[in-house]
């Protein structure tokens, strides 16, 4: 078996290694054999142009048995590259045709690049060119990870009869919420780092090296200016930045809205610390509750890891290690999925629980019949404070007992020349520009505009699996300004590892797609809806939460000043923020804890 050149490969620093990490995690490497396997030859087609509707020619690499028979499709179509023989070869050894795609106006495909937009459409029509070609035998299944998750969910709405299943995998479900805006406020590093940079490129441009000093770079202002900065020009850029609100430009491109519409089971994958934790969570809940047919609603499965984008499957994330159960081989569990779905093999997939996840603190996989799941107790812990919660020298503390009247109101200034640094958690997607996973929090609490509540140490284990949410009574000098939360695990040895967190543009305290500003000094009750999270804080552990106004670079700093527009601000002021907690006022964490 030889293979044909090709005459592409990937430059890009930053698709390169989201091609390599998600897309070869995922199919690319043999599975372990489990007996011996009857392997076919190959024949491979490169660069074939597929015509879409408008008559745009998408550039296609397939691959399938060199035997006379019909196969079962697999579709990934990408905006990484296409050219991934490893991948072709070893799917379609296994008796698969293997169909690999350029986007719209990536590589070798013609048409220009718009995120998200024409992925419904082109996903479809490369579908229905798929089943009516000699190869195929009418059944297909998607599959890839990160963007490769949107052009599986976009056009799986449309229905094509040959869709029998999807497997994506750190897949967003709504690209304003999940992607570009978080709690209303812009993800500045990821699409940055993404969306201005990294898919930005066309055929086989070379990025070259890092284009700036990356905290240079974040720290431009206006925001509308960025793309300029890196030497490009990237319209949806400017497009994200002009919709700062959830307006029908978002609600048009949604994933969750579509759930009824889709018949295909899909096999979520996603890590606690990922960009696209909360889509990946939302779609796997959205097809058992609304999908489209009994197949989408009871055949749906949803695995959940202990990692951040770029760590799936591995035990080491950001700086904890969370043992050898954290490590995932997940390609013979997704051979099962297609040889289930495509090639009716009773391989026992259906009878396992369709949600699995990695429950960080002990370290072990538990196994629910739903997510969230059933049995979690909303309890809540209250925030406390004599002398004022600031930073760890504060004697901020945090129970399971409501506040007395007249308790301190604690304060802090947020000054966005100056914000909270970004120290791990849900970002994306090269570690040595922002950290990403479980990091010690202790340089972050340190400072003066950080408030830190701690509990006491733990005489028993506690388990929290399921949504968290802070509800905050706050005030602010500002108009328009930010607050901040986050979910820590302090361990004995006085590391304080983040768990989750979140974030809210307080205007939009009544709905994202709300605008409404405050009126200074006034109190509000504001609610932060932080990620998911599964965790056991063990004995001798403590909990803790931080509340602050920022968390930069991953998030474009807000500048304390009037109106919902970010694109063009340049103009900053300090906002004197103040926590409520006593006169009826009761500021507090509300975790579900697992009986």
């Amino acid at each position: 078996m030889k293979l044909a050149g090709h005459g592409r490969i990937p430059t890009d620093w930053l698709t390169g290694r989201l091609l390599t990490v998600i897309t070869c995690l995922l199919l690319s490497a043999a599975p372990p054999a489990r007996a011996q396997e009857n392997l076919y030859d190959v024949k491979a087609e490169f660069n074939v142009k597929v015509p879409m509707r408008d008559g745009t020619l998408l550039s296609t690499d397939i691959y399938h048995p060199d035997s006379a028979g019909k196969w079962p499709v697999l579709l990934m179509r990408t905006p990484y590259n296409n050219f991934d023989p490893g991948t072709g070869y070893r799917l379609a050894e296994r008796g698969y045709a293997v169909v690999l795609q350029d986007v719209r106006g990536k590589y070798d495909s013609y048409g220009e690049f718009d995120p998200f937009v024409n992925e419904a459409t082109d996903g479809y029509d490369t579908q229905a060119w798929c089943a009516a070609q000699s190869w195929s035998n009418g059944k297909l299944g998607t599959f890839g990870g990160s963007y490769v998750g949107a052009t599986q969910w976009l056009p799986a709405s449309q229905a094509h009869e040959s869709l029998m299943c999807m497997l994506p995998v750190v897949a967003a479900s709504d690209f304003y919420r999940h992607w570009i805006y978080s709690g209303g406020v812009f993800a500045l590093s990821f699409n940055t780092m993404w969306g201005a940079l990294s898919i930005s490129a066309r055929v086989g441009q070379d990025m070259g090296a890092e284009p700036l000093d990356w905290d240079q770079l974040f720290r431009v202002l206006p925001l509308s200016e960025i793309p300029a900065m890196l030497g490009r020009e990237v319209p949806w850029y400017n497009e994200w930045l002009a919709h700062p609100t959830y307006d029908d430009y978002w609600k048009n491109l949604s994933v969750s809205r579509r759930y009824e519409d889709i018949k295909a089971p899909a096999f979520n994958m996603g890590g606690w610390y990922d960009v696209f934790l909360e889509g990946t969570l939302e779609n796997f809940a959205g097809m058992i509750s609304i999908g489209g047919s009994s197949q989408a609603r009871e055949g749906s499965r949803l695995v959940i890891g202990p990692w951040f984008h770029g760590s799936f499957g591995h035990p080491e994330s950001g700086q904890l290690d969370f043992g050898p159960k954290a490590a995932l081989d997940s390609r013979q569990l997704q051979l099962d999925w297609f040889n289930y779905w495509l090639k009716g093999k009773d391989n026992g997939l259906m009878d396992k629980p369709p949600v699995r996840l990695f429950v960080m603190g002990e370290n072990k996989w538990r196994d629910y019949g739903s997510w969230p799941p059933e049995g979690a107790k909303q309890i809540s812990y209250y925030f406390h404070s004599v002398k004022g919660a600031n930073s760890l020298l504060g004697d901020g503390t945090l129970d399971m007992t409501p506040p007395s009247a007249g308790e301190t109101v604690d304060k802090f200034s947020y000054d966005p020349s100056n914000p909270v640094p970004t120290l791990g958690g849900n970002d994306c997607c090269r570690e040595s520009i922002v950290t990403q996973g479980p990091y010690d929090q202790r340089p972050v609490e340190r400072r003066d505009d950080v408030l830190v509540y701690s509990s006491d140490k733990l005489g028993q284990s506690i388990t929290v699996i399921g949504p968290v949410k802070v509800k905050l009574w706050a005030s602010s000098s500002a108009v328009n300004t930010d607050f901040t939360a986050k979910l820590v695990d302090v361990h004995p040895d006085g590391r304080a590892i983040n768990i989750t967190g979140g974030i809210i543009r307080a205007p939009q305290r009544e709905g994202l797609d709300s605008w409404n500003e405050l009126t200074p000094g006034q109190r509000y009750d504001l609610t932060i809806s932080l990620r998911p999270t599964a965790i056991t804080f063990l004995p001798g552990h403590r909990i803790r939460v931080e509340i602050s106004s920022s968390n930069f670079p991953r998030f474009a700093r807000n500048l304390n000043t009037p109106g919902a527009g970010i694109a063009d601000k340049t103009k900053m002021v300090v906002a004197e923020q103040q926590v409520y907690h006593g006169d009826g006022m009761a500021s507090l964490i509300i975790l579900p804890v697992m009986e």
